[in-house]
């Protein structure tokens, strides 16, 4: 039976002629006093799909079965959807943003249709040039050792602005927003990814603010503009131990089938990439989607690619679900293996000679013999300027170790 509401509500926004896509601006509740903007478009019809908007990133969301009244759109990758309801005149949608793969934890959010700032509020003179395009930041997202942090933005109007942070274990990926008084407002919003930043601009271009995440997460950082900005190297972090003698070795199952893989006897000659992953990791995602491109490329040379994935749960066929979608939403050509629970312990036990393990995602390259020849800790993906070196430098990796005898 079809639902009433929606039914009136699409009825009436094809009436008003609203039937091409409409802009909302959405206001996601994280915290009591903290609101995470983001854009959400979608043209009314029943069935159809809407886009999530972080700066440059376009997320397609399609439409699953109701729940009762609301509307139901789905995130790609991440078991995670938004619940809205349609209000009568389709200016506003409301609902939440339902965390499945937390327990169905709800997060309130309420969309206006209308073309706005992502942050609400004017600028003071001169504030806004004073934003530079790098900064040197420090998360203090651990009080005893803080994060060092490179910010990245790049200004796409008056006082607007788009970028992301990097850290060595990967990026914010998306952020878009722009200064209202004398403060920095910037988020992202990707189904898991869920963070607000704001920051004080000083004459001199130093941010001082909070990074905002979940229900309770805040905690401050601050930076000075810096052009030469650079974290350390991502293939000097994590190392083999001397005994590994240059190798790896694991026995793991398959996500799905159960059927055990061995490295290396599966990979014997050829040249192999093991992906250190999870299903919850937004980097991850991003560096699947460049695997899945060079798979497709030299997989047909020689090339053979091992996702190992580390979930919320030590029970494969509990991992199954978010796992599965994971694999589906992103069309992962390569296998992918369940390693377990994602910590430190089963990180130690799955690869005891692997040291300085960086964090999700981990990456090691092994010529024909096996022999592992590069070790890349963590993801810089496209919303930063390291991920087009990082293509040309993986790619003629890979290219070279192919054609080795």
């Amino acid at each position: 039976m079809k639902n009433l509401t929606f039914l009136a509500a699409t009825l009436l926004l094809c009436a008003s002629g609203y039937a091409q896509p409409s802009m909302y601006r959405a206001e996601l509740t994280l915290q009591d006093s903290v609101l995470l903007p983001f854009f959400f478009i979608w043209d009314g019809s029943e069935g159809s799909t809407g886009h999530l908007r972080n700066g440059k990133e376009d997320i397609l969301m399609r439409q699953v079965e109701p729940k009762g009244d609301s509307l139901v759109f789905e995130f790609p990758v991440f078991n995670n959807a938004l619940h809205l309801l349609v209000s009568n005149d389709t200016e506003t949608l409301q609902g939440y943003w339902v965390r499945y793969d937390a327990g169905n934890v709800r997060y309130p959010v309420r969309m206006t249709r209308g073309n706005f700032n992502r942050f609400l509020g004017e600028h003071s003179e001169g504030y806004p040039a004073l934003v530079k395009e790098k900064y040197a930041l420090t998360l203090e997202s651990n009080e005893i050792e803080p994060t060092p942090a490179i910010g990245e933005f790049q200004r796409t109007g008056l006082q607007s602005f788009e970028g992301s942070i990097l850290t060595e274990s990967g990026d914010t990926r998306y952020l878009e927003g722009n200064v209202i008084g004398k403060e920095l407002f910037l988020s992202t919003f990707d189904g898991i990814h869920a963070y607000v930043f704001k920051a004080t601009i000083s004459v001199d271009g130093s941010l001082k603010g909070h990074h905002f995440s979940g229900k309770k997460y805040a905690r401050p950082f601050h930076g000075k503009p810096d052009a030469q900005a650079a974290l350390r190297d991502p293939k000097t972090i994590a190392t083999l131990s001397p005994s590994a003698q240059g190798t790896v070795a694991f026995s793991l199952p398959d996500w799905s089938t159960g059927q055990v893989v061995s490295l290396p006897e599966a990979t014997k000659g050829q040249v192999t990439i093991v992906q250190i992953m999870g299903s919850w990791c937004p980097n991850c995602m991003d560096e699947s989607r460049f695997f899945a491109d060079l798979y497709r490329e030299f997989s047909s040379k020689g090339l053979k690619i091992i996702g190992v994935a580390f979930e919320k749960t030590e029970d494969r066929l509990a991992a199954q679900t978010a796992l599965g979608k994971c694999i589906r939403d992103l069309a992962l050509p390569y296998p992918v293996l369940f390693a377990g629970k994602a910590n430190a312990a089963t990180i130690a036990k799955v690869f005891p000679t692997l040291e300085h393990f960086g964090g999700y995602p981990t990456s090691l390259v092994l010529d024909k013999k096996g022999r592992v020849r590069s070790i890349h800790t963590g993801f810089s993906g496209p919303s930063t300027t390291l991920y087009a070196d990082y293509v040309k430098e993986q790619t003629a990796l890979i290219h070279s170790l192919l054609t080795e005898k």
